[in-house]
Order: C-alpha cells, then structure tokens, then sequence
C-alpha cells in the first residue's frame, strides 16, 4: 500500500505540470488567435471604408426615352473608381469571344471606349475585362445597346 502511495505521489505532480504546461499553451495560443483575428477584422472595416469612399452612384433608365406623365424606372448603382487589379481589355464579338485587344494591364476603374457605328444595326457593343488570379482567368463581360441613328 505504501509504494501505491509513493508512486500517486510521484506522478501526481509530475502529470500536473505537463497538464499545467499544456493548458499555458492553449492560451497563449488563444490570445494570438483573438489578436489576428482583431487585426483581420480591422483590415476588412478599412477595405469596405474605402470602397465606400472610392465609389460613386450611376443611374441606368430602363427606356431610353422618357414620356411626360408617364412613369419611367431607372436602376441605380455603385461603381467603385480608382485602381484595380490589372486586366487585359478585349472588344468582344456578339457571341462573347475575343476579338481585339484594347488595352493591356489595365488598372483603373473606368474605361473610356471610343465606338463609331457602321451602320444602324451595328448598336452593340461588349467588351471583356480579364483578370488572372495566380494563373486562373476570370472573364467579366459588359454589354450595351445603343440606340444608332443616321
């Protein structure tokens, strides 16, 4: 019964500073987590404050003549201004593909297109912005039709 005894009262103090050791760990590990996750909570505040701050309102009516009394929708929304990541800018064809390179490592937010009509059917335009994440393209596609008189 005595060398019972002696080894609870060998080990006991021995598996509580390894419990005690591991515990400090968890922790300290636990405050590094809250500390990251307060500085990735800071950084995400500051990226929504600055687009807010780096967009303006654009209104698109729906009709592209309006009748007096007659009410008329118009959608309104955010379009963020300033530096993107950079992109290649293609004139599209009608079907979506590829046709002309216009601008290479573009990085701004507005594009300024110059189109001249051939014809009054020629009333559409689009265009591609592409943009390479780590070698994975991702394509986002404009389409406007225009109202085309001679």
């Amino acid at each position: 019964m005595k060398k019972i005894y002696i080894i609870i009262f060998i080990y006991l103090p021995f598996l509580y500073s390894c419990q005690n050791t591991e515990l400090i760990d968890l922790k300290n590990k636990v405050e590094q987590l809250k500390s990251q996750n307060k500085k990735l909570s800071d950084s995400i505040k500051n990226i929504e404050e600055w687009n807010i701050a780096n967009s303006t309102i654009i209104g698109i009516p729906k009709e592209r003549d309006f009748k007096v009394n007659e009410e008329a929708e118009i959608k309104f929304g955010l379009f963020r201004v300033g530096e993107f990541r950079k992109c290649n800018i293609y004139k599209a064809d009608i079907e979506f593909n590829k046709e002309k390179l216009l601008k290479e490592n573009w990085n701004q937010a507005e594009f300024h297109y110059r189109y001249t009509p051939k014809s009054i059917n020629d009333n559409n335009v689009k265009l591609i912005f592409e943009y390479d994440f780590d070698g994975v393209k991702y394509e986002l596609q404009g389409n406007i039709t225009l109202s085309v008189m001679k």
